[in-house]
């Protein structure tokens, strides 16, 4: 998928009609937008229903009463009925709104819920695709992606309050294929750079860019052992964006080149 591929400055808007439901269930999609340019509401907006922000691209802000949330690639944000909101973005911004009603007692009471995930923003791009296309019978469909959103987004509510390694251990795991440099990283985790190049090395015995690469690394002699995906296409997916470098610390970590650790490990029982 090009997220960049797209035509600035417009909107689409896709309000679910009746029959792509036989039997409407308690939580369901209402409406699916996508808004692509620059965004300045002239005042804030409320709605007697959940809406779900999802970013795609570009960056802006969030104003949520006095409270203002930076908005970047993958964030999503939960904003229960009624509450004042207002996007702000002075440069492109690629967005999804999904608005929907729910009796969950989960979501209920909860306040704002924040979501930093590329699956997730994926999953409500799924549900925005499958709106557009209005298929007769869909309805089902789109209540079980909506319902992977939301659980998608009080997972990451229940993470807030893991223990700091596991949160951070979880994330690099899930997103190793990114940039994870400390810089962004120290962002993501609120604390400065120092403090979290500090506690990672304390809590794992060695310095977050080793972390990383032997991560990565893991990841490659996965996909070497079990596809069939030549390294150059393996490379991205791990998070190398030089095939060639990859391949000589492939071997220079590991003593033997990529393609010998293919036939050996797929010739072992």
């Amino acid at each position: 998928m090009n997220r960049h591929a797209v035509e600035w400055n417009s909107v689409q808007a896709f309000f679910l009609p009746e029959t792509l439901w036989s039997t409407r269930s308690a939580t369901t999609p209402l409406y699916a937008e996508r808004f692509r340019g620059i965004r300045c509401a002239p005042a804030a907006d409320r709605h007697p229903f959940y809406e779900l922000t999802v970013v795609l691209n570009g960056s802006g802000k969030l104003r949520i009463g006095g409270t203002v949330r930076e908005l970047q690639p993958d964030t999503v944000v939960c904003l229960p009925p009624g509450t004042p909101h207002r996007e702000e973005a002075e440069e492109r911004l690629d967005t999804l709104w999904i608005g929907f009603r729910s009796p969950l007692p989960e979501l209920s009471g909860s306040g704002p819920l924040l979501l930093e995930s590329h699956r997730a923003a994926e999953t409500a791009l799924a549900c925005w695709r499958l709106a557009a296309g209005s298929i007769p019978e869909s309805g089902f469909e789109l209540d079980g992606i909506l319902l992977t959103l939301i659980g998608l987004l009080l997972r990451g509510r229940a993470n807030r309050h893991a223990p700091w390694q596991e949160t951070v251990l979880d994330y690099l795991e899930s997103h190793c294929h990114e940039e994870c440099s400390v810089p962004r990283l120290a962002r993501r985790f609120h604390c400065s750079e120092s403090y979290f190049h500090r506690r990672f090395r304390a809590l794992t015995g060695m310095p977050p860019n080793e972390y990383l690469i032997r991560l990565r690394l893991k990841k490659v002699m996965f996909h070497l052992q079990h596809t069939s995906l030549p390294l150059c296409e393996i490379a991205p997916l791990c998070g190398f964006s030089d095939p060639s470098y990859l391949s000589r610390l492939f071997h220079r970590r590991m003593g033997i080149s990529a393609g010998d650790f293919r036939k050996k490990r797929r010739s072992t029982p």
